[in-house]
């Protein structure tokens, strides 16, 4: 594991503008939030040197002690899946916000290491 080039400066960034992308509450934009978030989490747990193909390859190979809420991101990262597969799902603001908040706690953590 290596330490990763992002710092909280890049972090607090990136979340600055997926907040501001969720203000105006469009099912869409939500969308593409949970799309740009989750590529984000895959990025880091990559520079970290987390490896696998994809997202799920990489969180099945993460031991709890690296990532506390593994878990958590495990049934995010489902929920997307499902979310981006389903066309007419209406998404909210505030479920967006919860699944960014879990993405977000993990990259928290990560960062610590």
């Amino acid at each position: 594991i290596q330490k990763p080039k992002i710092n909280d400066k890049i972090i607090k960034r990136f979340f600055d503008s997926i907040y501001h992308k969720m203000q105006d509450d469009n099912s869409l934009m939500n969308k593409l939030v949970l799309a740009e978030t989750e590529n984000y989490f895959n990025e880091v747990l990559a520079e970290i040197g987390f490896n696998g193909k994809n997202l799920s390859d990489k969180l099945n190979n993460i031991q709890e002690q690296f990532l506390p809420n593994l878990e958590q991101i495990k049934v995010a990262h489902q929920q997307v899946q499902n979310i981006l597969d389903q066309e007419n799902y209406q998404l909210g603001k505030e479920e967006t916000n919860n699944i960014v908040s879990i993405y977000k706690e993990g990259i928290d953590n990560l960062i610590k290491l």
